[in-house]
């Protein structure tokens, strides 16, 4: 019995792929979800805002570290060294964010998303 070689390649293939997108949407597990309540009670925490500017006004943060996801290539090195809590509007900015930031060795400890409570129910 011969298999042939294009299904390999085409299973290899999707292996990949799923990766791929497996690290890129799913939240990162080892990163726990913190409610903004919750926040003060942590020390030494550095609070990362990476939402837009439009959306940080209406919800501002005043202890928080402003520098919207699509600027942080260019302003992560402003970021104090520390335990970093990333606060973003959406999923997707969350786990880019947190990618890059852990990529660039940044020791991000945990977030929290501005429209969804830690046990995932829409505010």
């Amino acid at each position: 019995m011969m298999i042939n070689i294009g299904y390999i390649i085409a299973i290899v293939s999707l292996f990949i792929i799923a990766h791929v997108l497996f690290r890129r949407y799913n939240p990162f597990l080892q990163v726990p979800c913190i409610c903004k309540e919750h926040l003060t009670k942590q020390k030494n925490l550095v609070i990362l805002d990476v939402r837009d500017y439009n959306e940080e006004s209406r919800a501002r943060m005043p202890q928080a570290l402003n520098i919207p996801y699509a600027y942080l290539p260019r302003f992560y090195h402003e970021i104090p060294n520390g335990r970093i809590h990333v606060i973003a509007s959406k999923a997707l900015d969350r786990n880019l964010a947190i990618q890059f930031l852990k990529k660039k060795g940044i020791d991000v400890k945990s977030y929290t998303l501005t429209n969804k409570m830690c046990d995932g129910t829409i505010k």
